[in-house]
């Protein structure tokens, strides 16, 4: 929202608090009008910042359809405006009590294409809720042969570098919906299956009990694509920043696998942490395709089928290894896939994709139907082992970047109950065993935006957790940030 009455403006009235719901009957708020009958259906809310300031703000929406007959039967094409008033002190060459604020109504057209509910098995989850923004964090690259990147800052989001992925799920029919919640936060119920793709993240307790319990009870499917994960190599990417006049250390590798390791530990899988490998992986009818800074299979349950490929680890000897690169397995009703690497999943600098992979995949863990599942790679016996896997960084203050090692856990209510939870796998705690406390946490979930190039940058700095101590940096931070990866168009897709 770009406000050229004034530095200063306001969101609505000068006096008064707008409410986030599109029911808000205050004058000037943000509010949805409906276009047409489909349209009255829906529901908007809204987030933005009280003031306008330098010069701009930012609205954010959440377009959603509530449960119904019918709704659930709904089909086309909802259309309606946005309407709001953006407000300024008077100009400075007006003086006196006569003169009156500066006032612009705001009118945006929405149209927003409603499809029919689609069964579950075509529902898919994205966990959104996992990946680290840069700034603030120094979280590296997922390939470490791409020089002319150092930092991981493309939004890893199915709508920035991993629209390629979203446009192949939305062809293959699947619909595909943003989690911003932890994974409590959902209903199983209604999904086929949950994607967790480049996590940095920690997680709660209740995320990995709830995890579990869904696979295994509810029938929900699991697909994991890590990156890379290597002590060494980590400390290794230190450098100094010209603009902070600081040293920056890696908070993570390209995925954080110890705190994954947590997540899969109930369903008695893990990934191990050798030296970023890389190398071809050829799969029974699925087109070959590259590993580029990949970690490895660390330990699998009996009965799970293994795939394995040779692979040269980075800075080795040049030798070839054979390596577990992709694992799939049952776990109660539920079907689980976990692959090293999710570069080929990843637009930025691609050097080719593995659609047929992922079509593979998702098939396995919706139907627990794939060609994959030989006899020739499948494994009586558990495979590998839970033992030596790889340690978090012991002198990195993980807590200083990650919401859930500093936040207790809320839910919205939106997919799943409210939820309490404090306690964090591997948090940090005070001297009375207690989670540090840190500053509220701004929040936006589950958000489709139809804005320019460029908002989605600064929607993630805003969001970004508002600590005394990193004011600054954030700031320097985002003068640094690129050219938005975001495509944001003026068409919102739901289902």
């Amino acid at each position: 929202v770009l406000n050229g009455m004034g530095v200063v403006g306001w969101l609505g009235p000068a006096l008064g608090a707008c409410s986030t719901s599109q029911a808000a009957d205050t004058e000037g708020c943000p509010v949805f009008e409906p276009g047409n009958e489909l349209a009255r259906l829906l529901r908007v809310d809204f987030e933005a910042p009280r003031v306008l300031w330098p010069w701009s703000g930012w609205l954010a929406l959440r377009v959603s359809l509530p449960r119904g007959s019918q709704a659930d039967a709904a089909d086309g094409v909802a259309e309606g405006e946005l309407r709001f008033l953006v407000t300024s002190p008077p100009p400075a060459r007006e003086e006196g009590p006569a003169a009156e604020e500066q006032r612009s109504w705001v009118r945006v057209r929405l149209r927003v294409a409603v499809a029919p509910r689609p069964p579950r098995s075509r529902r898919l989850l994205w966990d959104q809720r996992h990946s680290l923004r840069y700034p603030p964090a120094y979280i590296p690259r997922d390939d470490l042969r791409v020089a002319g990147d150092v930092l991981d800052w493309h939004g890893d989001h199915p709508f920035t570098n991993f629209h390629g992925l979203f446009d192949r799920l939305r062809a293959r029919g699947y619909f595909l919906h943003v989690l911003g919640e932890p994974l409590a936060c959902f209903d199983a119920r209604e999904f086929g299956a949950l994607l967790v793709v480049d996590p940095e993240e920690e997680w709660y307790a209740a995320e990995v009990t709830k995890l579990e319990a869904d696979v295994r009870a509810q029938g929900l499917g699991l697909l994991v694509a890590a990156d890379w994960y290597h002590e060494p190599t980590l400390r290794s990417m230190r450098f100094y920043d010209d603009n902070t006049r600081s040293w920056w250390e890696a908070a993570t590798g390209g995925a954080n696998i110890p705190a994954l390791n947590d997540l899969l530990a109930p369903l008695g899988a893990a990934f191990q942490g050798p030296p970023p490998l890389f190398g071809q992986v050829v799969l029974p009818r699925v087109d070959p395709y590259e590993l580029r800074s990949a970690a490895e299979l660390g330990a699998l349950p009996a009965g799970a089928w293994v795939h394995s490929a040779l692979l040269r680890a980075e800075g080795g000897s040049g030798e070839q290894l054979t390596k577990g690169v992709l694992g799939l397995f049952r776990h109660g009703l539920g079907h689980v896939a976990l692959h090293p690497d999710s570069n080929c999943l990843d637009s930025s600098h691609s050097s080719g994709n593995c659609w047929g992979l992922l079509d593979a995949l998702l098939e396995f863990v919706t139907t627990g139907q794939s060609h994959l599942l030989t006899e020739e790679t499948r494994s009586n016996a558990s495979w590998g082992s839970m033992e030596k896997l790889p340690a978090r960084r012991s002198d990195y203050d993980f807590a200083s970047i990650s919401q859930t090692l500093s936040e207790p856990m809320t839910c919205s209510g939106s997919l799943g109950e409210a939820v309490q939870e404090t306690k964090a796998v591997g948090a940090k705690r005070d001297s009375n065993g207690e989670p540090a406390a840190l500053p509220a946490l701004v929040l936006l979930t589950h958000a489709s935006f139809a804005s320019a190039q460029g908002l989605g940058r600064d929607l993630g700095w805003a969001c970004s957790r508002r600590r005394t101590r990193q004011k600054a940096s954030l700031r320097r931070a985002r003068v640094r940030t690129g050219p938005s990866q975001a495509s944001f168009g003026p068409r919102l897709r739901s289902g």
